[in-house]
């Protein structure tokens, strides 16, 4: 019975893994206004910071992480189009959440994430961004 569970979690970590970005998720927002200040929050496992590049972010976007796979550290990109509540967590292969990197209200730009894995075990794990009505997932690799 353990061995057919564990099958099916890889199976489906393959099938992920193979299907896992094909299918692009951008909400397109008209957004006229330009950031021109940094901002940081920390705690112990990341760090959230807004780009100085941000000139009029058109749409949401979630983009891969680098480097991937990644030990114990990488840094995950998204752009806000529309000022909001901004959620990006991180996930294991069954679904439960491993880490709550930004949970607050954002304004429109570029922001950059550093993940650290240095507490988790290897493997595959998946990292999504919801804001207003967009919502996308990608996966990242630990490899220690």
């Amino acid at each position: 019975m353990m061995n057919k569970k564990f099958l099916l979690l890889i199976l489906l970590a393959t099938s992920i893994l193979l299907l896992g970005s094909t299918y692009p998720n951008h909400t397109h927002f008209d957004v006229k206004k330009e950031i021109n200040y940094n901002r940081s929050q920390t705690d112990s496992l990341q760090k959230v910071s807004l780009r100085n590049d941000n000139k009029n972010v058109l749409y949401f976007n979630l983009d891969q992480n680098f480097p991937n796979p990644f030990n114990p550290t990488t840094t995950i990109w998204y752009e806000i189009a529309k000022e909001g509540f901004v959620k990006l967590s991180v996930y294991n292969v069954l679904g439960k959440e491993i880490s709550n990197l930004v949970n607050e209200v954002q304004s429109p730009g570029k922001y950059e994430v550093k993940f650290d894995g240095r507490n988790l075990s290897s493997g595959i794990y998946f990292y999504q961004l919801n804001a207003g009505n967009y919502s996308a997932t990608k996966k990242l690799m630990l490899m220690k």
